[in-house]
């Protein structure tokens, strides 16, 4: 079993909080430090990850041993995160609610990844890879 820690858009807009975030969930016991990338991420909103950004939240989690992991949201997001090499990817629920053709790309360019994904919003009549 894996302690996911949902960082998500826990830091308010605030940066540096995430170092502080990061270090409280592997305090904590969580194998996974977990963000979320593109929603509410256009430049001012509360969760603008850019790469840059992203290579940092990696970095805080290598000094604390923990993994990072993203929710990927957006085409743009998984933009950044394609460049980035990571153990797992998760897929939001709202992703395969509102943008199934992103989820497909998702999984369909990643075979040899792992997959977490949300059912939350999840409708069965749609799904299929």
């Amino acid at each position: 079993m894996k302690f996911i820690a949902e960082i998500g858009m826990n830091y308010n807009g605030n940066f540096s909080l995430c170092y502080e975030l990061i270090k409280q969930a592997k305090y904590s016991g969580a194998d996974i430090a977990k963000f979320q990338l593109g929603w509410r991420d256009k430049p001012g909103e509360i969760n603008q990850l850019d790469h840059q950004k992203v290579l940092q939240l990696i970095s805080w989690c290598n000094e604390f041993k923990i993994e990072p992991m993203f929710s990927i949201i957006s085409d743009n997001a998984y933009k950044i995160i394609k460049k980035i090499k990571i153990k797992k990817i998760k897929i939001a629920s709202r992703s395969l609610k509102y943008d199934f053709s992103l989820v497909n790309t998702i999984v369909n360019e990643n075979k040899n990844k792992e997959f977490i994904i949300s059912l939350g919003m999840w409708n069965k009549k749609k799904t299929s890879f």
